[in-house]
């Protein structure tokens, strides 16, 4: 609570400031990012480093002119009377002995920096291998010189020992005219820094080392004639340096870069419009005696109303709002604890940097810096909560990390979401100056007070809501809660078993380059037919999933004709196989149901009927495992930071959110979806068992190819682009590549398992069918180049992999017009299941013959949330298609009017 209250905040400001100099200004390396991180903490302390040398320079002058009397009682008195006499002096020169604390209070003030700077920076995986100049890894000690002394190796470290030589150098100019005791405390801190980062990574020290190039350089501007000038004219230079970069280099939208361009001008020109205005008005009476006037007291409670709004509604309730859409995909399988934990430390961090350290600086600063605080923080207050409620991005699905699915919905944007939101500030000043005006503050912190009451209402509600779905979930899943030892999946070696694999967004045309990848893979998968001509009824899981487990039923456009909550359909859906296995005698294991009861993941009420069953949530139970037997030493984005990032980026203007949110975008480290989900299939063996004396029925859910990846040490660990496995896929799209090797990966655990059922004499007896439930929409795959429109057919192709019982023939290529809907009939031909559907009381009929309509899904026709309890896709009219024969022919699709 503590550190997030005092030390989180700067330690963000280091994290999005090393990031956004890696990512958005990449052109600078690595060293260039800790020099941005160096340099905007020193501006951002700078003012407090002041302020404080002021407040010492004070004490040490009122100390010096009480010295020589303080000396003279000393001498002449001792014990209680000279308690009692230097007390009553220092009382009548305003002086306490306290006070001598504040001859530390700059290094009170560098402490909570360097603990942020040094928590950062000794665990950033990006200094890990990477190097600068003559530094080899910036993860670990330079280690320059090694030398022996007998059996004894010694290492020497040079930037700790040039970082004490420029401390040292800046201690002296500091310290000129000071007294031995000031010179003795400096010296002190150079050695101390010494033994505290000599072992520490490289890349630290460097940070550290310019931090003291900065305090030099500070000391020596300092003493010059303008030091406010030259302080400003470095800032302009750096914002003009950056605005021209995104202007002239950067890919983004142009808008974008005008209106950074056009900050950066503003802020260097501010001095000209200033002059201008001045130039302007100065002959008016009015502004030459307009003064905004406000009572101290008034003036620091509107502030603290202000700061704790802008903390409840970051901490509390946009917090609360995220995960309270949707509690049970907060919950870690892993720890299974409350997501309320989550909002309990982000509150504290949002009290911290709209709080504590604003109060820090309204105490230190004087009446000026004040009012303008007061002022900043109530445009601030207003602006945040139209941002997040009026000015609200469209960030489309979120991950457990906050992480957007689609980013680059933020860069949509039109000029009056850009204009708008900034235009709005000028606005805001004025309501603030006509209360001031007409001595009504107190009216106005009352009414903020009344908003803060009213978010923390709303915020409470929410969090009872979570606890309760959490109390909920708990009871529900305890007994059925997985737990590393267990076997899972426990298969007949003489009766039947049914694997029905569920691959999420696996891509049709990849399967044929897969087997040049990874050649082993026509071996083990001997025996297996491969349906290139397959189809999904539609582009999204959330409408392509029924069909695929229900049959042609549960076609987007019959779920509409229905006219029953799309939710309770969906359910119905998934559990119409197991159903019919189970009535049939099989026993039944589902892991990982793609979006029960409308929820990202985790809500197994859907599956409270089936009470012989065993429903179970694998994802992410074996990720640690696989990170440690990998060696994947990143450390993850969590719900708790994502919820920091997520709700300050809902405060900002839309025009800076893209910027912001994309410069944590790093493609060289792995997502914690991709391993959480990828580790299930890498350690399926595991979790099986040849026990059972039934007939099995195994759903397996995973989302492997739906987290696309770069990978290496044969498709197994994530990896930068620069690293990855060579592939024989053409494309010099990278988001392609990517998806073609989470494919690659998927396909290949499959192979392995396999093998493993082979060797455990259960793979003749065993029917796998591998489906999934549609392809992507933004991506143009080359066997669909020859379409006028690419990204059509490749948003509905769809792998389809069967291998039947006691078929060991080659690969078979089946060029039968399918659809993901023949699946249930596949997994239970000949069987003595049930062709009837247990919940509609139909035949189960492939009604394909003369064609299929499948349905393009728009904007938010994927969101389980937004369709949560809908009874229909309210858009199929718009884009879709009757689609016969072969796929691959482009004359076989025509748009429905």
């Amino acid at each position: 609570m503590l550190y997030n209250l005092i030390i989180g905040p700067i330690e963000f400001i280091v994290e999005f400031v090393f990031n956004f100099f890696l990512k958005r200004l990449s052109v600078v390396g690595i060293f260039g990012a800790i020099c941005g991180v160096s340099c905007v903490i020193n501006f951002l302390a700078l003012p407090l480093y002041n302020i404080a040398e002021k407040i010492q320079a004070k004490e040490k002058k009122l100390t010096r002119q009480l010295e020589p009397r303080v000396k003279k009682i000393k001498k002449a008195f001792s014990g209680d009377e000279q308690f009692m006499i230097l007390s009553t002096y220092y009382r009548q020169n305003g002086y306490h002995p306290l006070y001598t604390l504040r001859s530390s209070l700059s290094i009170l003030i560098e402490i909570p920096f360097f603990i942020a700077a040094y928590h950062y920076l000794s665990h950033c995986e990006f200094l890990n291998g990477a190097s600068f100049l003559f530094f080899k890894n910036l993860g670990m000690p330079d280690a320059m010189f090694n030398f022996s002394i007998g059996n004894f190796v010694f290492t020497l470290n040079i930037l700790p020992i040039l970082m004490t030589l420029i401390n040292l150098i800046s201690g002296a100019i500091y310290s000129k005219g000071g007294t031995a005791r000031e010179k003795i405390q400096l010296y002190a801190m150079a050695s101390l820094f010494l033994v505290l980062l000599y072992n520490s990574p490289s890349g630290l020290v460097l940070y550290w080392i310019l931090n003291n190039i900065f305090s030099l350089v500070k000391n020596i501007v300092m003493r010059c004639k303008n030091p406010l000038k030259i302080v400003y004219i470095v800032i302009s230079a750096i914002l003009l340096t950056i605005g021209f970069y995104f202007y002239f280099f950067s890919n983004g939208r142009k808008i974008i870069r005008v209106g950074i361009l056009l900050f950066s001008l503003m802020v260097a020109l501010f001095p000209f419009f200033k002059f201008v205005l001045k130039k302007m008005f100065s002959n008016s009476s009015y502004f030459k005696n307009f003064k905004l006037d406000i009572h101290e007291k008034e003036q620091f409670s509107l502030l603290l109303a202000c700061c704790f709004g802008i903390a409840i509604f970051t901490g509390l309730y946009l917090s609360s709002s995220a995960i309270s859409s949707s509690p049970i995909e907060f919950i870690s399988l892993e720890k299974f604890e409350n997501p309320v934990i989550f909002l309990v430390n982000t509150f504290a961090f949002f009290l911290g940097i709209f709080v504590f350290w604003p109060i820090v600086i309204y105490k230190m600063f004087g009446e000026k810096v004040k009012l303008y605080e007061t002022i900043l923080f109530f445009i601030f207050f207003i602006s945040a909560i139209l941002n997040a409620l009026i000015f609200a991005s469209n960030y489309g699905t979120l991950d457990a990390g906050l992480n957007l699915a689609n980013p680059l919905n933020l860069i949509n944007l039109s000029f009056v979401t850009i204009a708008v939101p900034i235009l709005v500030v000028p606005l805001i000043f004025a309501i603030l100056f006509i209360f001031i005006k007409f001595k009504k503050v107190k009216i106005l912190t009352t009414l903020i007070i009344s908003i803060c009451i009213a978010e923390t209402i709303l915020s409470v509600s929410k969090i009872v809501n979570i606890n309760e779905t959490f109390e909920n979930y708990k009871m529900h899943v305890t007994n059925k809660n997985f737990k590393q030892s267990e076997k899972v999946f426990n298969f007949s070696k003489d009766k039947k078993n049914v694997l029905f694999i569920f691959l999420d967004r696996a891509l049709n045309p990849f399967f044929s380059y897969s087997l040049e990848d990874v050649p082993e893979l026509k071996e083990q998968l001997k025996g297996f037919t491969y349906y290139p001509n397959t189809l999904s009824f539609s582009t999204s899981t959330l409408a392509g999933t029924p069909s695929m487990v229900g049959g042609y039923e549960y076609t987007p456009k019959k779920m509409n004709e229905r006219n029953t909550v799309l939710r309770k359909v969906h359910n119905e859906a998934m559990l119409v196989m197991p159903t019919i296995f189970s009535d049939a005698n099989f026993n039944v294991t589902i892991t990982d149901s793609p979006l029960p009861n409308y929820s990202w993941r985790g809500d197994l009420t859907a599956f409270e009927n089936l009470e012989e069953a065993n429903v179970l949530e694998l994802y992410g139970m074996k990720k640690n495992q696989f990170m440690k037997e990998k060696n994947i030493p990143y450390s993850l984005p969590k719900t708790e930071v994502g919820l920091k990032r997520f709700s300050l980026l809902q405060i900002i203007f839309p025009i800076l959110r893209s910027i912001c949110y994309l410069s944590y975008v790093r493609e060289d480290i792995p997502n914690a979806e991709f391993l959480s989900t990828f580790s299930v299939l890498y350690y399926l063996d595991e979790m099986v068992s040849f026990e059972s004396d039934k007939n099995e029925f195994f759903f397996i859910g995973n989302e492997t190819t739906h987290e696309p990846t770069f990978l290496q040490d044969d498709f197994t660990k994530p990896c930068g682009k620069d690293s990855a496995d060579k592939i024989s896929y053409p494309t010099d799209d990278d988001f392609i590549a990517q998806h073609y090797y989470t494919f690659v990966a998927a396909i290949k655990q499959i192979g392995k398992f396999c093998d493993y059922l082979r060797e455990n004499d259960c793979f003749d007896n065993t029917r796998i069918v591998v489906v999934t439930d549609h392809g992507r929409q933004d991506l143009k795959l080359n066997e669909f180049l020859h379409f006028s429109d690419p990204s059509l057919p490749t948003a509905f192709t769809s792998l389809l992999l069967v291998k039947d019982f006691y078929s060991e023939n080659e690969i078979f290529i089946n060029e039968e017009f399918m659809t993901t809907a023949d699946a249930i009939f596949l997994a239970k031909k000949d069987l003595e299941i049930s062709n009837t559907n247990p919940f509609t009381k139909k035949e189960f009929v492939a009604d394909k013959e003369n064609g299929v309509e499948v349905y393009w899904m728009g904007p938010n026709q994927w969101d389980t949330k937004t369709l949560k309890d809908k009874t229909s896709f309210s858009d199929l009219a718009k884009r879709s298609y009757f689609v016969k024969e072969n796929i691959y022919k482009e004359e076989n699709w025509k748009k429905i009017e």
